[in-house]
């Protein structure tokens, strides 16, 4: 036969069998990828959502120990957990025992996963069974779980293995809206094998001193991205500026409302730097329950901005905080 005709490569079965279990075998591979892909990202999505619904008002280190606390479950605890952290009281409890000074641990279980407790403590009728406080005597801090027996006596047990000192006390307990209270009294040994002890109460529960405040203001601020998107260019900064009015401020976040960021925008900008009085304040701007508004919260404070932040609560008698 005239003019060249290629031949067709001979293959045996075997190599045709080969190339095609390679070729599955690639795209097997390429669409597992692609799925843990997206498996992480949606685990890290009810992640976040959790910890935004558990970690608001709290302090930058007290919202990482909740983090962490959080990442320890799969998705679905996380999801029970944000709705209903009363549940998990003792776990969170037995986590942060471990962790964070025995008053941080009282804190953020008070605003975690502590039952409806009210804003202050007047009397013992005012503490919750099984409520976790901080018993310190002159040589030991001790945390213990409270109970009232009658109007001035409470049952206590040690939730670790130290013992509390017997003599004179005073517990520290924490209320969301309220701040801490201290409880002046006498500690008396009731089982030694058992850790429980009895708490007499010898004067009116008092103030700890920590409460957090906040006050109202309708302040317009300067607000804009730390680091511009990817896309964008530094000399197009002024189109990422926007000027917010800061209507509520306490020492760990401020509320904004009015000319706020877009959601498409907020997705892009981790940080944020917003300017008030010219001194600068980085944070991160987080949902609010109360439509078009946003929480700025703070990520850190240089002296000047510290500062600040206290000339403006000392001129203005605050309420409790409350910025969610």
């Amino acid at each position: 036969m005239g003019g060249f005709e290629s031949a067709w490569p001979a293959f045996s079965l075997a190599a045709f069998l080969f190339a095609v279990g390679l070729v599955t075998g690639i795209v097997l591979a390429i669409n597992r990828a692609g799925h843990k892909q997206k498996v992480a990202t949606r685990q890290k999505i009810v992640l976040m959502q959790s910890f935004q619904q558990l970690s608001r008002g709290l302090g930058l280190e007290s919202a990482r120990l909740v983090y962490n606390f959080l990442a320890h479950y799969d998705q679905t605890e996380q999801k029970l957990i944000a709705r209903a952290p009363h549940k998990y009281y003792q776990a969170l409890e037995h986590y942060l025992l471990k962790r964070a000074p025995l008053r941080r641990a009282v804190q953020i279980l008070a605003y975690v996963s502590g039952p409806a407790q009210g804003t202050r403590v007047e009397s013992l009728d005012n503490i919750m069974r099984g409520e976790l406080g901080a018993l310190e005597t002159q040589k030991t801090d001790v945390p213990v779980s409270m109970e009232k027996i009658d109007a001035r006596t409470l049952k206590l047990m040690t939730v670790s293995e130290h013992r509390p000192q017997e003599g004179p006390g005073r517990i520290y307990i924490y209320r969301k809206h309220g701040g801490g209270f201290l409880l002046d009294g006498e500690v008396r040994l009731k089982d030694a094998t058992s850790g429980e002890y009895s708490f007499l109460l010898g004067a009116q529960p008092r103030p700890a001193g920590d409460k957090m405040v906040m006050i109202e203001m309708q302040t317009p601020v300067n607000l804009e991205p730390v680091t511009l998107p990817h896309e964008a260019q530094e000399s197009d900064r002024s189109l990422y500026t926007f000027q917010p009015v800061l209507i509520l401020l306490s020492p760990r976040a401020a509320m904004l409302a009015d000319n706020l960021p877009p959601e498409t925008l907020r997705r892009k900008v981790g940080l944020w730097l917003m300017k008030l009085d010219n001194i600068d304040f980085k944070g991160k701007l987080l949902t609010s329950r109360k439509a078009g508004q946003l929480i700025f919260r703070f990520e850190d404070f240089t002296p000047e901005g510290s500062a600040l932040i206290k000339e403006y609560l000392k001129k203005q008698e605050g309420t409790a905080e409350s910025i969610n």
